[in-house]
């Protein structure tokens, strides 16, 4: 089980209890039900021995029935990668909750996107790829 705080470790019944004890480096040590300690490992080595990193998927999902969509900027891609290969076109809505968008950044890089019928209102974000 991923703990997104930083640990591993437990099972699917395991919870935080709360009780939290400081290790060096900012962390803290969470216990399981039964006050065992879940082990701390670093979430980058984690996702390393699990995911390839060279290659990023992301999904977006709407959670409103707002309608919405994802255009990446041609000119804040990293160089050579073809916004709109990686775009939904500006007509193209994800128009109820749930619908999902998938799009997979190979290159290194910044790359900055927006929702088209929501950009004026700042509905923009940016996603970087070590």
């Amino acid at each position: 089980m991923m703990y997104f705080s930083g640990y591993h470790g437990g099972d699917s019944s395991s919870e935080d209890s709360g009780d939290a004890s400081d290790i060096p480096g900012g962390c803290t040590v969470s216990r399981d039900r039964e006050r065992r300690p879940i082990k701390p490992i670093h979430i980058v080595e984690e996702f390393r021995k699990r995911f390839d990193l060279r290659v990023l998927e992301i999904v977006f999902k709407n959670n409103a029935g707002f309608p919405h969509n994802v255009v990446f900027d041609e000119d804040e891609v990293p160089a050579g990668v073809n916004a709109s290969a990686i775009s939904m076109s500006e007509e193209d809505l994800l128009n109820s909750a749930s619908k999902t968008y998938k799009v997979t950044l190979k290159e290194k890089g910044t790359y900055s996107s927006y929702c088209s019928p929501h950009q004026g209102a700042g509905m923009a974000g940016k996603v970087t790829v070590n």
